[in-house]
């Protein structure tokens, strides 16, 4: 993740400011690598710097909440992680950003990894139809 930073960083002083794809990459790295904190730091930094985050950013750190709900044991830390992601899935609401099918398939694993009861999945189904997303796995 380090170089990742780095190449940001290098942007930055090329005079050239990083948009929403090359910030999106750099979260999506930190995802993958299941680094949630780093994944929402750079988002941070993202919107500190005015760039205005599409959803494949957000859709990038509801995942890194999954990873990080999937990688763990404990049943705190998976209920942590998934109203982590339900909160990123608010935030990007309120900033006008539509949830795709992507978007609730993450939350959803994430409460899965969490236990959430079946009147939470028909809720959040119910979410989903009104937005016209067909849910199609969990």
């Amino acid at each position: 993740m380090h170089e990742a930073e780095e190449w940001l960083a290098n942007l930055r002083q090329a005079t050239f400011s990083p948009n929403n794809e090359q910030y999106g990459a750099v979260i999506k790295a930190y995802s993958r690598a299941g680094d949630i904190e780093g994944a929402k730091q750079c988002f941070a930094r993202m919107e500190i710097e005015g760039v205005t985050a599409g959803i494949e950013s957000y859709n990038e750190v509801i995942h890194a909440c999954g990873f990080a709900g999937a990688a763990t044991e404990s049943a705190m830390e998976a209920d942590t992680a998934a109203k982590e992601a339900k909160g990123w899935l608010v935030h990007m609401q309120e900033r006008l950003v539509e949830p795709d099918l992507f978007t609730y398939n993450s939350v959803l694993k994430t409460c899965a990894k969490a236990g959430a009861t079946a009147a939470e999945f028909q809720s959040w189904f119910a979410t989903m139809y009104r937005d016209a997303i067909t849910p199609d796995a969990i």
